[in-house]
Parts: structure tokens; sequence; C-alpha cells
């Protein structure tokens, strides 16, 4: 389990890298996943970056591209994890984001990862 371990510490330090900023509301500094209208919402996400120890990035980053970017890095951590874990659970794993129908009625999507 320490592959997992060592994953999940790699995971946590990219989405420190590359997605986690500061947001500001009035005199209000929190981490932009948190929900800047809740005063809970804020100390928990103020809680999991220290825990976590993210940088105190305030570089903006869009909304859109921070969900798109949370999505493909969680995507690729799954992958990756599953794929240790696959003398558990063999067979052919496949690892898509906003999974939907195309015109032709079957499902497409965008891949993150390999397939197993």
């Amino acid at each position: 389990m320490k592959k997992l371990a060592t994953l999940r510490a790699g995971y946590h330090n990219r989405i420190r890298l590359q997605l986690v900023r500061l947001s500001n509301k009035g005199e209000i500094t929190y981490p932009n996943f948190a929900d800047g209208s809740s005063q809970t919402s804020i100390e928990i996400a103020r809680h999991i970056a220290t825990a976590l120890r993210f940088d105190k990035v305030t570089e903006r980053i869009d909304g859109q591209t921070a969900g798109s970017l949370f999505d493909m890095l969680t995507c690729e951590f799954i992958a990756s994890a599953f794929a240790t874990l696959a003398h558990l659970r063999p067979g052919k794993w496949d690892y898509q984001l906003r999974l939907s129908f195309c015109l032709t009625g079957t499902a497409c999507g965008m891949h993150c990862g390999r397939s197993r």
C-alpha cells in the first residue's frame, strides 16, 4: 500500500501546484475551492489547505478551467491507483471524464488515462 500513499501524495502535490489559489472577497482571503459566501466552507478549506501544505498562490485561475483541471488530475490519480490494484480486480478498465452520449447514441467522453 506504500505505492498508493505515494500516488496520493503526488496527487495532492499536483493539486497544490496546479490548481489551488487564493481568492479574495472584500477583506477575506480564502482557498479557491471554498464557497466564499459560507464562513464554514472557508474555515474547512483553510484547514485542508494547511493540512496539505498548499502554497499561497494569488494568480487567478478561471473556475471552469479549475474544474476541468481537477477532473483530469483526479481521473489520472484514479487510473494510476486502480492500476496498482489490478491483482485484486483484473480486467480492462476505461477512465473517462464527463461521459455523455454522442449523436450516434453511443457513449463518448474524454479519456484521462490508460485502459487496463
